[in-house]
């Protein structure tokens, strides 16, 4: 049986949304490692992140996703973006592609 929420997650997800609420518990907030972090997606095509100095966990930044061209790789994202992710506080999410590049470029949606 599915939460009212789940459901609403799972129609969201068909019509190609994303879902997500802010945590309200201030006192399990934890503070985020600050600068570029590879995530560890993979050994050959990771994924970068990039959280501001600025960065605290009692205020809310605005989410930036970056996806590369054909032939590019994470890194491209978080280095166009990152002097402007510090200068307005912006956390930057940067995947790389699992392969040449991203699966509906090649007709079918798949790892990526």
């Amino acid at each position: 049986m599915h939460t009212r929420q789940e459901l609403a997650g799972e129609r969201a997800a068909k019509q190609g949304r994303l879902l997500a609420r802010p945590l309200t518990d201030k006192e399990n907030l934890i503070e985020a490692p600050k600068g570029l972090l590879k995530l560890g997606l993979g050994q050959r095509r990771d994924a970068h992140l990039y959280v501001p100095t600025s960065y605290h966990p009692d205020h809310a930044m605005p989410f930036v996703l970056t996806l590369h061209g054909a032939g590019g790789n994470a890194k491209h994202g978080t280095n166009l973006l990152r002097d402007m992710a510090e200068k307005h506080g912006l956390i930057l999410l940067a995947p790389d592609s699992r392969g040449r590049t991203w699966d509906m470029i090649l007709g079918a949606y798949g790892p990526d």
